[in-house]
């Protein structure tokens, strides 16, 4: 089971924060954006940081070989899992979310899900079964929807390219490329004569077509001969100089036939992939088609394919069914040029969320975790003041509303123990002396509905049933304090007499 007292995200929020997490550049704090409980926001000076400057700003792009959305003319798979695989054109790392529903009924929530945390999901799952080199790295983390009745589970799953630098270099360093295009030359003088140097997305390509072919054309899919041309022009003589590279993405020197036999997957027809060869080989092909689109635009356009690929956002909206939900009306008023404080991220939410959405999110985080509910309330009220008088009006008036029914936010604490000439940093404030300042205030206080109220949030704060109980007038409560009262209410007729007579200040 996951734990309960922590808080949760709304799918759109949850997209947002996957976006910008990047597990190659974590922040200086150690922070985990999408497991670690925020902390409570102060000021911008002491709030630490959550995501890192040098973070990758990512462009994941989908892998359509490994992904597989619920449709409406599609039916419900018998496994009930619907994923989204993609990579990150800019730093290539893999991602992959996926859901599962645990009975059979439709995956088409009437709720916006809200995700917890939950790691006991990847027991007995094997996240380094994926894993290559001793350089490459993987994270998977699970959550669960915490709505009543709603059976998701969600998995999210990183993994760090496969081609290492060093393979990289040998594929488009322009230095590497020209000093094994000279020698290649220089063995095959008549063969490769008028041959210009290999562009580094040629060289690219060249590789991505061997695995492509091995993927969706087995028929085509033979052995490359050590003359061959075009292999010799992208690779040197006989393939050697990439003879680490061939071989890690599964080639296999046939020295009897003279050739490079390159992989030999599982023929399949079915998606998503699920055999590992095939995944593999599907990620190396998209790691290369991002550094086919990395390269400048005049190797492009020299070098004609087709480079377009699906943008993996608006899938995760699909699978997360957050990708038609209710959005505000307009935009907030009011200053804008300082940054907010994160209170939207702190209710799990996003700033497009409609207001019914944001009453919603804050629901469902008390429920989720009600230790801080005192702070959620605050981020509500400050949300609906940002709003403005239009889309805002509905949260104020559940603001409203739920001060009258006895709701604070953690700043009216402190007003509460000032209200009382109090301070909340005093340590040495014991129940009874606040019980007494009570009191004492209630002499000068016409009213008692204000003191009492005032009381209570202390009450709460501390987690003081006695204070709560004297400010819900709870006999019992009061006849424990009486002599407490007395000693009060004497002193402060002794101050009274004192001042009037003009003793104090002497």
């Amino acid at each position: 089971m996951h734990d309960r007292n922590r808080p949760g995200k709304t799918s759109p929020r949850f997209i947002q924060d996957v976006l910008c997490y990047d597990p190659a550049n974590p922040p200086r704090s150690g922070f985990n954006l999408l497991t670690d409980i925020p902390p409570i926001w102060q000021n911008a000076d002491d709030y630490p940081e959550l995501v890192a400057p040098n973070h990758c700003d990512h462009r994941y792009l989908s892998k359509p070989n490994q992904t597989r959305l619920w449709s409406e003319n599609g039916g419900q798979g018998r496994d009930n899992i619907y994923k989204v695989s993609a990579i990150c054109m800019l730093c290539r790392y893999h991602l992959e979310l996926a859901i599962t529903y645990v009975d059979s009924r439709s995956p088409k929530p009437d709720h916006l899900h809200h995700w917890v945390n939950d790691q006991t999901l990847l027991q007995g799952d094997n996240p380094s079964s994926q894993l290559r080199s001793q350089d490459q790295r993987s994270e998977s983390y699970g959550f669960m929807c915490t709505y009543n009745g709603c059976t998701a589970d969600l998995t999210v799953k990183f993994l760090s390219p496969y081609l290492t630098p060093k393979l990289v270099a040998l594929l488009s360093d322009e230095t590497v490329l020209k000093q094994r295009m000279d020698e290649a030359v220089k063995a095959f003088p008549d063969r490769l004569e008028g041959v210009s140097h290999p562009l580094p997305i040629t060289v690219l390509a060249t590789l991505k077509a061997y695995i492509d072919i091995a993927l969706n054309q087995p028929e085509r899919n033979r052995c490359v001969g050590l003359g061959n041309k075009r292999f010799t022009t992208a690779f040197g003589v006989s393939g050697t100089p990439c003879k680490e590279l061939l071989e890690f993405v599964g080639f296999r020197l046939k020295d009897d036939a003279n050739c490079w036999m390159p992989p030999v997957p599982v023929t399949s027809s079915s998606l998503p992939y699920k055999d590992p060869e095939r995944i593999f080989l599907d990620d190396i092909s998209n790691e290369l088609l991002a550094l086919m689109k990395q390269r400048p635009q005049h190797e492009k356009e020299a070098y004609f394919i087709d480079l377009s690929v699906e943008a993996a956002s608006p899938q995760f909206a699909c699978l997360l069914g957050s990708n038609n939900y209710p959005r505000m009306h307009t935009y907030p008023i009011g200053d804008q040029t300082e940054p907010h404080p994160p209170f939207y991220q702190d209710l799990g939410a996003t700033e497009d969320m409609s207001s019914d959405l944001i009453l919603e999110a804050y629901r469902k985080q008390i429920q989720c975790h009600p230790e801080r509910a005192s702070y959620y309330f605050k981020c509500l009220r400050s949300i609906g003041q940002w709003r403005g008088e239009y889309d805002g009006r509905a949260i104020a008036r559940f603001v409203e509303q739920q001060y009258a029914e006895g709701r604070y936010a953690d700043d009216d604490v402190p007003d509460a123990y000032r209200f009382f000439q109090l301070d909340i940093k005093d340590t040495s404030l014991t129940d009874d002396t606040i019980i007494g300042s009570f009191f004492a205030r209630l002499q000068d206080s016409p009213d008692e509905a204000e003191p009492r109220r005032q009381l209570w949030r202390i009450g709460d704060y501390r987690r003081s049933q006695a204070i709560k109980a004297v400010a819900e007038e709870s006999k019992p409560a009061f006849g424990r304090h009486s002599k407490d009262l007395f000693i009060v209410l004497k002193r402060v007729r002794c101050i009274k007499h004192a001042a009037g007579a003009g003793i104090l200040g002497r």
